[in-house]
């Protein structure tokens, strides 16, 4: 009984009103964030042979890339995991709070649509706004990702 899950807000601010409307303030003593998922649609099909999108990934040079199993058959084309390394990379992005390194996982659907699921282990402040810090990490492998198209 000490705390609480919610899921599934699409914003820090969304979340803190629901929260306020809940809960009693006086007993909420912190919110973490420990998960981020973005979504995005690139506007056209993805090749299940496309090698590019891998050697993009790893030619940002930001952390480790692998390649994962997808979730569900055929549904995903392509699916990684990138692994943030680079401690300055999250300083510039406010994460220095993080007790170990990001990493996000990247599934590309042969549709054209790509989710990224950001793990923050350690958990940051729902305060801190992190959509909004780590935004920025997603639309540089979306940007990547789409080049490799």
């Amino acid at each position: 009984m000490t705390s609480t899950l919610l899921r599934g807000a699409t914003s820090s601010k969304s979340i803190k009103m629901s929260i306020e409307h809940i809960f009693i303030l006086d007993y909420v003593q912190d919110v973490f964030v420990t998960n981020i998922v973005y979504n995005a649609r690139m506007g056209r099909a993805v090749s299940v042979n496309n090698s590019a999108i891998e050697r993009v990934i790893k030619k940002l040079n930001i952390g480790t890339v692998s390649k994962c199993m997808p979730m569900e058959e055929c549904m995903f084309v392509h699916c990684f995991k990138v692994q943030i390394l680079d401690i300055s990379f999250l300083r510039n992005l406010g994460l220095s709070s993080l007790t170990n390194y990001a990493s996000v996982r990247v599934n590309i659907c042969r549709t054209g649509v790509i989710n990224f699921f950001v793990g923050l282990p350690g958990s940051i402040l729902l305060s801190s706004e992190p959509e909004l810090r780590i935004i920025s990490l997603c639309k540089m492998l979306f940007e990547s990702i789409m080049g490799a198209t």
